[in-house]
């Protein structure tokens, strides 16, 4: 018989180690998603303290569950997760949610652990809370080499949250108010489609496109967002290149539930205007970055710009600030990087009206998940 193929020895190699993996390990075991699941601080929750198991009940099968106390809300927050895979590149999940805080966003402004420093310490919170307690199903799939698909349907409480605390930990200030959402069972379906950059190229794009429509207390939506992000390095790797383009729109025959609407300014979108100042249900961003290491890799200069074009042609949701108008805005920066760019601190300025002085400290969006 001839020689296997490559792609046969890596299906060989990945069945291999699937059986393996678990070699060693107990069946239960501690399980963390991320450092803010085990602490975190905000306006919404006060102070959140939580745990997680896993369980392993085979080579393909495993339950995670994650609880956790808020002492502001004085609720108890927790979800389960069953996996189950279905093969190379093929897993279903399952999965159980009770008063869950997400983020209306829907970009984050900062990873939660340095949402809980900048609240505890500044009084500043990036977060936009609502609570979703109900149970969902994915199911993820490999189409090849970098592109992946996804499918997930939900059936939700949705809630709105109270400003828990109103003085931060270690300052006198004062945190914002928290958004009100549309509060009801929401039913929803998302598909979206991912393709990958292949690591360790010196040139490479990512791209992910997402569909969701549904209904929330029975009225009708639908939602799409696209994301596509080109990045290059010099031969020497000491000079990078990020361009990133993001559009989105969202539909409703009865308004647009407010969670559903896009949250624009400040980091993470318009830097050098007012955080999240924008509402908005069509919009396009397109961003670039550049830096070069001076000192590798423990200092790099760098510098970015920022455009984007917004839109609102529902009422804004009752109970919010007005929001800025729309329209065409742009704004530039300059900056620090630190190890690696692990850590950024750039000043940003907005060219529009509007526009301000920002000065910025971020991390690797690469790290966010682990935090």
């Amino acid at each position: 018989a001839p020689p296997p193929g490559m792609a046969e020895l890596r299906r060989q190699a990945a069945e291999l180690i699937r059986q393996r993996a678990l070699s060693g390990l107990p069946r239960l075991r501690l399980h963390l998603p991320n450092a803010s699941s085990a602490l975190r601080y905000d306006r919404a929750e006060g102070l959140f303290l939580g745990a997680g198991l896993t369980w392993t009940a085979g080579n393909r099968t495993s339950l995670d569950a994650a609880a956790g106390y808020a002492f502001g809300r004085n609720r108890v927050s927790g979800s389960t997760v069953l996996h189950r895979q279905l093969g190379t590149g093929s897993e279903i999940r399952l999965r159980l949610g009770l008063d869950e805080p997400r983020d209306i966003g829907p970009f984050p402004g900062a990873p939660a652990a340095l949402n809980t420093l900048a609240g505890a310490f500044t009084g500043t919170d990036w977060i936009d809370p609502y609570a979703a307690t109900g149970a969902g199903i994915e199911f993820d799939h490999a189409l090849g080499r970098r592109w992946s698909a996804h499918l997930s349907l939900a059936a939700e409480r949705h809630e709105s949250l109270q400003r828990a605390v109103a003085d931060p930990l270690f300052t006198s200030d004062t945190f914002r108010t928290v958004l009100p959402v549309a509060e009801g069972t929401l039913r929803a379906a998302t598909l979206s489609l991912r393709r990958a950059a292949s690591p360790g190229t010196r040139s490479d794009w990512a791209a992910r496109l997402a569909l969701e429509g549904g209904t929330l207390a029975g009225d009708a939506f639908a939602r799409s967002i696209l994301r596509a992000e080109h990045n290059r390095r010099t031969v020497d790797q000491k000079t990078r290149l990020e361009v990133t383009g993001v559009a989105g729109l969202a539909l409703g025959d009865n308004g647009i539930p407010a969670q559903r609407l896009f949250l624009l300014g400040g980091r993470g979108t318009l830097p050098g205007y007012a955080y999240r100042s924008i509402v908005a249900d069509r919009f396009a961003l397109i961003g670039l970055q550049a830096s070069h290491q001076i000192r590798a890799p423990w200092l790099s200069l760098r510098a970015s710009a920022a455009a984007g074009w917004t839109d609102l042609d529902v009422d804004p949701p009752a109970g919010w600030p007005a929001p800025v108008a729309g329209g065409l805005r742009a704004s530039v920066g300059i900056g620090l990087g630190f190890f690696d760019e692990v850590g950024r601190l750039d000043l940003a300025r907005g060219l529009h009206d509007g526009g301000e002085w920002q000065l910025l400290f971020s991390i690797d969006p690469r790290l966010w998940g682990i935090l």
